[in-house]
């Protein structure tokens, strides 16, 4: 959701009848309203996640898991999908992104 509006910006997918969640970078991300709420409140397993991931239309073997039926995505897999710096500052604890500059390892 904090990538909408941007040139980085994809929309998510799922078909339950194929088990697959897609990523379009062409599209907009549609809102479910419970973006910002703290959902991870307690005690919860993550999974590996059993879906099938496609990015456009492309299968990918990218790592998800699921937590309490959401599906999650390691933050720097989808700067290098989508072509975006991420980076982590020790000191602070804190994560930057530049969605101005290309992605590096």
């Amino acid at each position: 959701m904090l990538l909408d509006g941007t040139g980085k910006q994809f929309s998510i997918g799922y078909d339950a009848a194929t088990k697959t969640v897609s990523l379009d970078t062409h599209g907009a991300y549609e809102p479910l309203g419970d973006e910002f709420d703290d959902l991870l409140v307690g005690d919860f397993t993550a999974k590996a996640s059993p879906q099938i991931i496609t990015v456009n239309g492309a299968r990918l073997d990218m790592a998800a898991c699921n937590i309490d039926g959401y599906n999650y995505f390691r933050l720097r897999d989808l700067a290098l999908i989508l072509d975006f710096a991420v980076d982590y500052d020790d000191n602070d604890g804190s994560v930057t992104l530049d969605l101005t500059k290309p992605y590096t390892e």
